[in-house]
């Protein structure tokens, strides 16, 4: 998440949704795969310019096609449930 410039309050939400992802096995268990799904669907969620390819750069170790993959089918369709019990801000603060 530093890698990319994200405000403390983006990256807090990176974790809280990683924490919960990988406790009810919403991803498949790579780490790579995890955090970078997360932070898609946080900097989504945040509407931030990145997309899976800027995000595969830091992150590496899987393809952004498996990323994007991975939160169209897992993390999306959660999204109400992560926002709702998570917490997440409803604006990101500047960098």
């Amino acid at each position: 998440c530093s890698k990319l410039g994200l405000s403390d309050s983006v990256r807090r939400d990176v974790h809280n949704v990683t924490v919960v992802t990988k406790r009810c096995g919403l991803v498949p268990d790579k780490p790579a795969l995890i955090a970078a799904a997360c932070i898609l669907f946080v900097v989504n969620h945040h509407k931030l310019p990145y997309t899976s390819s800027d995000i595969q750069k830091v992150v590496g170790g899987t393809s952004h096609v498996t990323i994007s993959k991975c939160y169209k089918e897992r993390l999306k369709g959660f999204a109400p449930f992560l926002v709702q019990h998570i917490g997440l801000a409803t604006e990101a603060e500047p960098c």
